[in-house]
């Protein structure tokens, strides 16, 4: 596996996007998800209106020649969608990828930090919580606990709630996904989910549930996960962080190495 000391930052950088476009692409593969794929453009698109579950993943165009397959694409998804979502990762091309987006009407979305953490140097200290029990979900019973918990944690709308349930149970609990849910005094308040890709472990789901945050679950339940993945022979883990995590993030060994953005037009 890699050792985060075989990384020039910009070559990290890629290998964080890499990691976090393929499990976009693993996600994709529920049956509520349609795929397209060619050289230029990977493109997702759902029945559900909702602009995250359409649009574009990863764009690779020659920087020579790419507002007119650019607006091509947006001239097809503005025809068949009131609302769609492209994705800007630190290695999609054209590098100015975005200031095009933006002159064609998108707006910025969401931009989170990409960070990197070395775990051959991590400390992973002892569990200090003594009511909080971590388990890796391995029923179909306890995955449902563990997406009811993520929508709790995440305070997801109701109307998100179905199609991201769908996903999450088509994307299962086994290879390349481990999925770990947080009990504090035996109530599930607490979720994480690692995917394991590209010869790193990505980070996702980090969520406690309102009520209990600020008693350094988040911080116990990260220490177990990356423990797990670095006696699993994982030297290299890998997030996209929120602003609100982002200082947790820090404190536990994550740098930041690249800023993912996502772009929304809505009709």
């Amino acid at each position: 596996m890699y050792s985060i000391k075989d990384f020039e930052p910009q070559r990290l950088s890629k290998l964080i996007d890499k990691n976090q476009l393929s499990y976009d692409l693993f996600l994709a593969q529920s049956g509520v998800i349609t795929l397209e794929n060619n050289e230029q453009f990977i493109r997702i698109e759902s029945t559900n209106p909702i602009p995250i579950f359409n649009g574009v993943l990863e764009t690779t165009i020659n920087p020579n020649d790419p507002d007119t397959l650019i607006r091509d694409m947006l001239d097809s998804l503005e025809s068949r969608k009131d609302g769609f979502c492209w994705k800007v990762w630190s290695s999609s091309c054209p590098k100015n990828l975005g200031e095009i987006l933006v002159s064609q009407g998108l707006k910025v979305s969401s931009e989170n930090p990409g960070m990197a953490a070395d775990l051959a140097c991590h400390e992973f200290p002892p569990q200090s919580l003594e009511k909080l029990t971590v388990k890796q979900v391995s029923t179909e019973e306890g995955l449902e606990d563990w997406v009811i918990t993520l929508f709790e944690g995440f305070q997801l709308s109701h109307e998100l709630r179905p199609i991201y349930k769908k996903i999450l149970m088509d994307a299962g609990f086994k290879n390349p996904v481990k999925s770990y849910l947080g009990l504090y005094d035996g109530q599930p308040v607490a979720t994480a989910s690692c995917f394991y890709s590209d010869g790193v472990v990505g980070v996702y789901w980090v969520s406690t549930i309102p009520s209990f945050r600020g008693k350094g679950i988040g911080r116990n339940m990260m220490n177990v996960i990356l423990k797990d993945a670095f006696n699993d022979g994982y030297k290299v883990a890998i997030l996209q962080s929120s602003n609100k995590g982002f200082g947790m993030y820090k404190k536990i060994g994550f740098s930041q190495y690249c800023t993912n953005i996502r772009y929304e037009w809505k009709r």
